[in-house]
């Protein structure tokens, strides 16, 4: 009892210590404005006739001294984080970047004639990274191939939402693995309080080695997530830099640095708690409190503190996250014990009081999906005119048919009915695969 009351205040102290830090506004930093111009973007510099070759980029007379980048919300440089090319592929950057808030300012010397590249990543302020390249010229473009042009600094290619490829599919791999260690780790605990019969440590007794294992897994999940997450973000700026240590370096010391290690304490700081009296009502509101906690670390980056509406983005993640923990750590766990032959006689019981936990659940969802959704979107039409919405729409689909598979395995019997669940569970691992994508894509606002 008193290893109890000692994790639980090291609990209230560390939650109490998080909740007094500032939440900045956030969204999905991405470039607003740049000089000289980038001719992707609105800018004064760039008049609507103006015929502009993106590969030339404006044509200056007379040579501009700096290059500055203005972005949707304050930003870190990752190791150079800002590099300008000439003609001849030599660097022309004078001193030191400067950062200012969302502002991003190099001094360059662009002398000599023909096309410049600048080229930039940075570490947007709710941890996505982000990179781009653009191209201008002095007194007249450059001669030769326009892939010589565009390709010089390295960093551009095909790009998937402002990052490479490799670094998407690790971003997305990281997410899933927090989301399932996440549903793993507390599921069991949930299942444990919400789903078996209070005080029936007889039905416990036979199956809490499989929750406890189902725990550690998810524990295990939790931790492996972290390292697979910061390979994602070195390797979405450059795959050149995947195991970078001045990257790595940079990359710990950004905002994704900060998310990590909350997280890395969570998952820990669990590990310890469910060793104590799994019994204890205070132990219950401590395991809550953590779980509702780390979901709301979790909004920090994925697109829920929006700049205007952080009062309604962050709790509706906040939900979202905690009713799909509930939904799969509760099923990947009734999955898991069902085939104990001590349960045989309650088995009727926990699948409608399953049911009841799921219902909730898919309801919790539902609203605060739309909720986002309503908050990402500014018009319909944003759902099949970017990749973002897209990917959304694919989800909603799936998402269609996992009640679908859940309705039908509450009504059948025997072994089809596991059968059943463990199709509804590899469709629920789907849709957190699709979540993982959606937090790694800049979202239409």
């Amino acid at each position: 009892m008193r290893r109890t009351r000692l994790c639980l205040l090291l609990l209230l102290g560390v939650l109490s210590l998080w909740l007094a830090r500032p939440f900045p506004a956030q969204a999905h930093g991405t470039l607003l404005f740049a000089s000289p111009p980038d001719c992707t973007l609105a800018s004064p510099d760039l008049l609507p006739y103006d015929p502009v070759d993106c590969r030339t980029g404006k044509i200056f007379q007379e040579a501009p001294t700096r290059v500055k980048l203005a972005f949707t919300e304050p930003v870190k440089p990752i190791r150079h984080g800002l590099i300008v090319t000439g003609p001849d592929g030599k660097p022309v950057e004078q001193g030191s970047i400067v950062v200012s808030g969302a502002d991003v300012s190099i001094a360059i010397e662009a002398n000599r004639p023909g096309t410049y590249q600048v080229s930039w990543q940075v570490i947007s302020q709710d941890s996505h990274p982000v990179r781009g390249t653009y191209n201008f010229s002095v007194g007249q473009p450059s001669v030769g191939q326009p892939s010589e042009i565009v390709q010089r600094a390295g960093w551009s290619g095909s790009d998937v939402g402002g990052v490479s490829l490799l670094g998407l599919v690790l971003q997305t791999l990281g997410k899933l693995a927090h989301f399932a260690g996440y549903a793993l780790a507390f599921g069991p605990f949930f299942f444990e309080w919400l789903v078996l019969p209070p005080g029936d440590k007889k039905l416990l007794k036979p199956i809490l080695p499989g929750l406890k294992r189902l725990t550690y897994y998810g524990i295990g999940l939790l931790l492996l997530a972290e390292p697979v997450g910061l390979l994602g973000q070195s390797a979405s700026l450059t795959n050149e830099q995947l195991f970078n240590p001045d990257v790595l370096a940079d990359i710990l010391a950004s905002s994704f640095g900060q998310v990590m290690t909350e997280r890395l304490g969570a998952a820990i700081l669990l590990w310890v708690l469910l060793g104590s009296d799994r019994q204890g009502k205070l132990l219950k509101w401590g395991v809550t409190a953590l779980y509702m906690a780390l979901a709301v670390v979790d909004g920090q980056t994925s697109h829920a503190v929006i700049s205007d509406s952080v009062w309604l983005g962050l709790p509706a993640n906040t939900l979202h996250l905690a009713a799909m923990g509930l939904w799969l750590g509760g099923l990947a766990t009734l999955v898991a014990v069902w085939s104990n032959p001590e349960i045989q006689p309650q088995k009727s019981m926990l699948v409608r009081r399953f049911g009841r936990m799921a219902g909730i659940a898919l309801a919790w969802l539902v609203a605060s999906g739309f909720l986002m959704a309503w908050l990402r979107f500014a018009r319909p039409g944003d759902l099949w005119a970017n990749l973002y919405g897209q990917t959304l729409l694919v989800k909603l689909g799936v998402l269609a048919a996992v009640v679908m598979v859940a309705w039908v395995g509450l009504r059948v019997a025997g072994w089809r009915q596991r059968r059943w669940w463990q199709v509804e569970l590899a469709l629920l691992v789907v849709i957190v695969t699709l979540a993982g994508l959606l937090i790694s894509l800049p979202p239409p606002r």
